[in-house]
């Protein structure tokens, strides 16, 4: 278990070595000055995209709580 900021985030995600991820999202807007929720590097093509699952939602107050699983990377 990793609870942990966006650089750390980005490189456990990066070296795919996290099996689930719990997101937390609040109904707020903060502009694109705002920090990023986790780092990771630019993608410069789809195939390099991870695909994630959800796996269970609920709401927590106003904000929102998402479980997410990676989705295999097609046999790689």
């Amino acid at each position: 278990m990793v609870e942990a900021g966006a650089t750390l985030s980005g490189a456990f995600v990066e070296a795919q070595l996290v099996d689930e991820m719990y997101w937390y999202i609040a109904p707020c807007l903060m502009g694109q000055a705002a920090r990023s929720g986790m780092l990771l590097p630019e993608i410069l093509d789809m195939s390099a995209v991870q695909r994630w699952m959800l796996d269970e939602q609920s709401q927590i107050g106003p904000d929102w709580r998402f479980k997410l699983k990676p989705i295999d990377q097609l046999g790689k």
